[in-house]
């Protein structure tokens, strides 16, 4: 995808980001006639049309256009409704406008307006343009709708701050596509580079569905970030590049040779972080997981709550931390060499806590596990099903569950990566499974969702060793190394006895 012009958009965009300006004034630029009033109050209020709510902390501007006023200038805050008054303005001719943070942001540069101020009190009305109206000159036509929305960001260097120009943003997310004799699971992903401000801009990428996005600049890259785009709407996002060094590491028994042992490569970098969990009344959260995506380490909260990573990759990650009882949370943290992160998280939703039921047969968690069951019923893979999940002790890793599966090697990762499955791929080679959550391809490395998950977590997992096993709903195109299929338990579990 091309790198959508920013400088298109700025011109258009004067006469709209102050529609709905209302005066009762003449605007003709004439004299003031015999009569006017000596002073003028203005009120109004500032909209974003994209966020849809009120626009606080807005500073707008009234600056003298007219010959009577030239050199004058007015200024006032919006409050937290999107609400201004200046008083005491002096009648004629002035140029109406606003600047918001979030206008800068999204690297939109609104133009002013002329209007004209004779009554006693006058009503100006200001508004940041629609998701909509942004996309109808930034998009291809037939590219922004219902289920289509807009990406728009910046992309700078994590020390100095500085635009990239020339980096490469990618969006991808997994679908499922239903053909008449087949179900396939897609990938899709766009791309585009950024400008010389380091502004990027993405078209037709589906709404209220997860995109994984990421920005890199030659061989340095972020981590992925998770973002979703509501029906025809708009999201912003910065990426900061800079400080991840790739790292090398080979698995398996220290004493063969390199060019016989597996490789994983991680990355790290000289970053830190260190924050503390808390729950909806304040309290400290102990024993927490704490961990950055890709970086391959974690960190567990001590009974205060806090928790410290260090040998970090820098620029933009998502922080996951996670807890017993509590909905997972996760936090987008722009982590650099030179300033160490805080990074405070409340951990406000309680998973829903069912009593104790005694089942009898069959455990049937979700209505998911109904393909598991059919898939499991067939001549290929090896299945991990709730009953044998139950009897594993819970606190362990999910990556735990594929030892002893057929066609899988569990191999052991230095500094804290843990133990990394691998299998057997194209010509005999070793290579690490494609991860799928949930029926969707998890973007993720085997030993992030090692981390992210334990045992009890996980309802039921699929593990297709060979390319040839795969089910058509977990194949790509090319597939050179297996898969493993994890089935996660829901927050809350509508169990139902069997007898």
């Amino acid at each position: 995808m091309r790198a959508l012009a920013l400088s298109s958009l700025l011109a258009s965009l004067i006469s709209i980001g102050l529609a709905g300006l209302a005066n009762t004034g003449d605007r003709s630029g004439a004299p003031m006639a015999a009569g006017v009033a000596q002073s003028v109050v203005v009120r109004g209020a500032v909209y974003d049309s994209i966020a849809r709510r009120a626009l606080a902390g807005a500073t707008v501007q009234l600056s003298g256009a007219g010959d009577s006023v030239t050199g004058r200038t007015y200024s006032a805050v919006t409050d937290t409704a999107g609400r201004f008054a200046m008083s005491n303005v002096v009648p004629g001719r002035y140029v109406a406008g606003f600047f918001h943070p979030a206008l800068d942001s999204l690297g939109l540069t609104l133009g002013t307006r002329s209007v004209v101020l004779a009554g006693a009190n006058q009503v100006v009305s200001l508004a940041v343009p629609s998701a909509r109206t942004v996309a109808g000159h930034l998009c291809p036509e037939g590219t922004f709708g219902d289920s289509l929305g807009l990406l728009v960001g910046f992309v700078r260097d994590t020390r100095s701050g500085t635009p990239l120009t020339g980096a490469l943003v990618t969006a991808g997310w997994s679908e499922t596509v239903i053909q008449r004799n087949s179900i396939r699971q897609r990938e899709p992903e766009v791309a585009t580079t950024a400008d010389s401000s380091g502004w990027f801009g993405m078209c037709a990428l589906p709404t209220d569905v997860p995109l994984m996005v990421r920005a890199a600049m030659g061989t340095d890259t972020t981590g992925y970030v998770e973002v979703t785009i509501e029906t025809a709407g708009l999201r912003h996002a910065t990426f900061l590049v800079g400080g991840a060094q790739p790292v090398t590491l080979a698995l398996g028994d220290s004493t063969a040779t390199m060019a016989d042992r597996p490789l994983l490569t991680i990355r790290r970098g000289e970053a830190r972080v260190s924050g503390v969990v808390t729950n909806a009344a304040g309290e400290p959260v102990p024993s927490a997981r704490v961990m950055i995506w890709g970086a391959s380490t974690q960190a567990t909260t001590n009974a205060r709550g806090a928790f410290l990573l260090d040998s970090l990759p820098g620029g933009t990650h998502t922080l996951d931390v996670r807890a017993i009882g509590y909905i997972p949370v996760r936090q987008v943290v722009h982590l650099s060499p030179d300033n160490p992160v805080l990074a405070n998280v409340s951990l406000g939703e309680r998973a829903v806590a069912l009593p104790t039921v005694t089942v009898r047969g069959e455990l049937i968690y979700m209505r998911q596990l109904a393909e598991f069951e059919r898939r499991r019923r067939g001549p290929l893979g090896q299945f991990v099903t709730s009953q044998e999940i139950l009897r594993r002790p819970s606190g362990m890793s999910a990556l735990t569950l594929l030892q002893n599966v057929n066609g899988v090697t569990m191999r052991w990762a230095p500094f804290g990566a843990g133990l990394v499955p691998m299998m057997r791929g194209h010509r005999g080679a070793e290579c690490s499974p494609v991860m799928f959550l949930d029926g969707r391809k998890a973007f993720l490395s085997p030993s992030d969702i090692g981390q992210m998950y334990q045992v009890s977590d996980i309802a039921a997992v699929e593990v297709y060793p060979r390319v040839g096993q795969i089910p058509g709903e977990f194949s790509e195109i090319q597939q050179r190394c297996g898969v493993v299929v994890f089935w996660t338990r829901p927050p809350a579990l509508n169990i139902r006895e069997r007898r």
